[in-house]
């Protein structure tokens, strides 16, 4: 199959595919870029943490909500998700996989999955602002593949549901679960949401009346009477043309340094190359919360031989960008 960008035109055959969500962790740590995308080693964790397991389950039952063409109820969605999830870990754990400690962990996940979902789709009607039912949804998981100019890069970002307002403005409606403890009522971090950016830059250039992006938040708490922080919030985030213009010089500077990179720890002395990259512990040297490579950065940095580590931990994607890219595009 021939790859095609959003406007009908080949692919590059010699093309940097950079997903949109690649930006931010270059940003932030080009170490651990470099081992969990495309661009770089294209590793995975042998394990998913919790963590982004439920975050990806529950966006499979959004999806059940807001795309027209899908079968599915919210509900059974999860549900699958959930059977596939013990699925895989039987195969690739064995016995393990029925570990009591573990069974606990996806059953009590799931159980508060579906009551999330009860909650949601009574608030989503009637607490939510805007509500659904002043929105029109035109699909979900939308994916597009853009040429970024004056290069041979491609940008290739999905929008978790385009939405049309009352006013027929386009807007993004991105789906993010966060902490038990957080708050879902005004987070001010959205307003610099890297990523959100970059989906806006990208909508920028296939529609005419882009408005911004609508938040879709759930705290991952389950629903009762004593709970009496809001587990749902509805939040818009714009961006000016004055906004969107410097961005994009910015995504131009980073796809520059993400090419260097890239070819830094594609060569044959790939592991020196992954030395010389930066890494990014936070204030008072520690590293964020969570990230996969962790441990094997802290090796790396003591000077040990880490590759154990590596096979430990990590293993190689089923797929190549390419391979990825055509089995997305196909099912829109």
């Amino acid at each position: 199959m021939k790859l095609l960008d959003y406007w009908g035109n080949p692919i590059r055959k010699d093309a940097f595919i950079i997903r949109a969500t690649e930006f931010g962790q270059f940003v932030n740590c080009p170490r651990s870029w470099a081992f969990g995308t495309h661009n770089g080693l294209n590793l995975e964790s042998v394990r998913t943490s919790p963590k982004l397991r439920f975050g990806t389950i529950w966006h499979e039952g959004m999806e059940a909500i807001y795309d027209p063409t899908n079968p599915k109820d919210p509900f059974t969605a999860i549900a699958d998700c959930f059977a596939q999830e013990r699925q895989v870990f039987e195969d690739t754990l064995g016995e393990e996989a029925y570990d009591p400690e573990l069974v606990q962990q996806l059953n009590e996940e799931e159980e508060l999955a579906t009551k999330l979902m009860t909650s949601y789709e009574e608030w989503r009607k009637s607490l939510a602002e805007p509500s659904d039912l002043e929105l029109y949804f035109e699909s979900a998981e939308r994916r597009y593949v853009i040429p970024l100019e004056g290069t041979n890069a491609y940008i290739a970002v999905k929008f978790d549901a385009e939405v049309l307002d009352k006013h027929n403005g386009f807007w993004i409606m991105e789906h993010k679960t966060r902490g038990k403890s957080s708050d879902v009522g005004n987070p001010p971090e959205l307003e610099l949401d890297f990523q959100m950016g970059i989906q806006l830059l990208v909508a920028s250039y296939v529609r005419d009346n882009v408005r911004g992006v609508l938040y879709n938040l759930a705290r991952k708490q389950p629903p009762g009477p004593r709970v009496k922080k809001d587990i749902f919030g509805r939040h818009k985030a714009q961006r000016t043309p004055f906004m969107l213009e410097y961005l994009e010089s910015y995504v131009l500077e980073i796809y520059r340094e993400m090419r260097q990179a890239s070819n830094i720890i594609k060569g044959d002395d790939w592991d020196y190359g992954l030395r010389r990259l930066r890494y990014n512990p936070q204030p008072m040297g520690f590293c964020r919360w969570g990230c996969p490579v962790k441990e094997i950065c802290e090796s790396i940095n003591r000077g040990e031989d880490y590759e154990y580590l590596i096979n430990e931990k990590l293993t190689p994607r089923s797929k190549n960008i390419w391979e990825t890219l055509e089995e997305e595009l196909q099912e829109q």
